[in-house]
């Protein structure tokens, strides 16, 4: 890895959707995109990969470059487990237009709905 890669760009890569000269030097996963990136932010925190950044006067640039375990992970006998989900069926996941809890857009939808009762109602007790 001693090209600069972007945490996007090594995804992708990882996935075998990324550059073809990247594609060549690694295996690429069946995992699904979100563990993917799960991975790989757990070996950012784990010191097998590091942050690298890059200051522009427009702009900052985070790489990633190995860390200092990354010799670690060609011994046959190092391992590194992590515990993973599939992907939609922990907590984390969203169902859309499941209508509970108190959120803006839910209150908007409803004054905005054109429903005039409501509006006359407001109106009498304003005045």
């Amino acid at each position: 890895m001693d090209e600069k890669v972007t945490p996007l760009k090594l995804v992708e890569t990882w996935m075998g959707r990324g550059p073809a000269k990247l594609r060549k030097m690694i295996q690429t996963t069946t995992l699904s995109r979100l563990q993917a990136e799960a991975v790989i932010i757990s070996l950012l925190l784990q010191g097998y990969l590091r942050e690298d950044y890059s200051f522009t006067p427009y702009a900052t640039y985070f790489y990633v470059k190995l860390g200092r375990k990354a010799p670690l992970l060609k011994k046959e006998t190092h391992t590194i487990n992590m515990n993973m989900s599939k992907a939609g069926a922990g907590p984390s996941a969203v169902k859309a237009g499941s209508g509970k809890g108190k959120s803006k857009e839910g209150k908007r939808s409803v004054q905005s709905s054109g429903d005039s009762h409501v509006s006359k109602k407001v109106k009498t007790e304003l005045s």
